[in-house]
């Protein structure tokens, strides 16, 4: 319901030199009665539902805010985690490297000393 029609029921009715009317009884107003424009049932049930409307959209707004917050914080830590497994691989492909290294150290060492006792006992 549109509620200027009742305001212009009023202002109608003053200009006309009638008594103005009430709009919920439409009869005229009693004497000394305040000539102030009213809203209608009507009016006031729909300015409710307009409030419920824009409350409703502020809840599902900020739902979504906070949701889109979650999703966000959530892909970070994924990505968190992923470069800590990428670290942890990198550590783990040095650490063998280290001990490839070490290993073939030790058997150059023990070819050496082979080496070193075959020489002995074929001097001898």
């Amino acid at each position: 319901m549109i509620c200027s029609p009742v305001i212009q029921v009023q202002e109608d009715s003053r200009d006309s030199g009638e008594p103005p009317l009430d709009a919920r009884r439409s009869f005229p107003l009693r004497k000394g009665a305040r000539d102030t424009a009213t809203i209608s049932p009507a009016c006031s049930s729909t300015k409710k539902k307009k409030k419920k409307e824009e409350k409703k959209k502020e809840k599902k707004e900020e739902e979504e805010e906070e949701e889109g917050e979650e999703e966000e914080e959530e892909e970070e830590e994924e990505e968190e985690e992923e470069e800590e497994e990428e670290e942890e691989e990198e550590e783990e492909e040095e650490e063998e490297e280290e001990e490839e290294e070490e290993e073939e150290e030790e058997e150059e060492e023990e070819e050496e000393e082979e080496e070193e006792t075959f020489l002995g006992v074929v001097l001898r």
